[in-house]
């Protein structure tokens, strides 16, 4: 998962920096990575203290679609020490299994509240223009990750983030807003 989303950033980085055109309106590096830096903080500080944060926080400005934000977790941290200790048995699997489960439902709403975040952010992207939050989750050979998402994407225009985010459309209208997408 690691090797795809570095070759996508990769190939989005070749594509933004290929356009030799007036440099772009757009936000600027420090707002892109002050984007960053939020959410590495807020995954830092999420209250559930046992989500690992494999990945840090990448996020790219392309012109014309807006920001692509990336990173992965592991919504159950489990001790590398577990290999030593003679592995687990199917009580614990399932346990951390029906744990993660059980986590995906608050874990995408600290998803769009970052979303809502991190838009505050970016002064300088276009209304029309999009904030895609993409998340990665990691799991263990030994896990049974049958019905658990391999990746979940949320996006939606500048424009109706921030109208959500001042407040100007209810929570649930967000929703409506929202395009998701769960692989």
């Amino acid at each position: 998962m690691r090797t795809l989303t570095a070759c996508v950033f990769l190939v989005l980085a070749g594509l933004a920096s290929a356009q030799t055109a007036a440099p772009a309106a757009g936000p600027s590096r420090a707002e892109v990575k002050a984007v960053e830096r939020l959410c590495d903080k807020a995954i830092e500080t999420y209250s559930i203290d046992t989500i690992e944060q494999i990945t840090h926080a990448r996020a790219l400005y392309i012109e014309g679609y807006g920001v692509v934000i990336s990173f992965e977790v592991n919504l159950a941290r489990v001790s590398p020490l577990v290999g030593f200790a003679g592995g687990l048995s199917k009580p614990q699997k399932d346990r951390i299994r029906d744990n993660k489960l059980k986590r995906l439902p608050e874990f995408r709403e600290f998803l769009e509240g970052l979303l809502l975040e991190s838009v505050k952010s970016l002064d300088r992207l276009s209304p029309e223009e999009n904030l895609l939050l993409n998340v990665g989750f990691e799991y263990a050979n030994y896990e049974d990750s049958d019905g658990l998402p391999d990746s979940i994407s949320l996006t939606a225009r500048k424009k109706d983030l921030l109208d959500a985010a001042e407040g100007r459309i209810p929570r649930d209208r967000l929703l409506r807003i929202l395009k998701v997408k769960v692989e």
